[in-house]
């Protein structure tokens, strides 16, 4: 799965970590699996900028995975990097970072006395 930008026949822009899910014997694409959804929403601000939130795309639903058929989708772009980052903040909360694992965590004795 990769994180890509599905535009939809709507006109939202969804980002997700993204599958293509085909016909095993037509080799035809059927649907995209989504996994972590959210609808980007834009915002002007006054200096020109554009603000972007990321918004759960169902906040009803209670899967964080299904599909989108294909037809429903009209375009897909990569993210860029600073997008894709700040969805996979929201998206994977506390990442640990390669440095982290391969740190020795340290342990500290913990002294235990009897009294007899």
């Amino acid at each position: 799965m990769s994180t890509k930008i599905l535009v939809n026949s709507l006109g939202q822009h969804i980002i997700a970590d993204v599958k293509t899910v085909t016909n095993k014997e037509t080799n035809e694409l059927l649907a995209y699996w989504v996994k972590s959804p959210r609808v980007i929403s834009y915002r002007g601000n006054e200096d020109g900028t554009v603000s972007i939130d990321f918004i759960d795309y169902c906040p009803v639903g209670s899967s964080l995975e299904f599909s989108i058929a294909s037809h429903h989708i009209v375009s897909i772009l990569d993210a860029k990097a600073e997008v894709e980052e700040r969805y996979l903040e929201i998206v994977t909360p506390n990442p640990v970072t390669i440095e982290e694992l391969e740190t020795e965590p340290t342990i500290e004795p913990e002294v235990v006395s009897e009294e007899a």
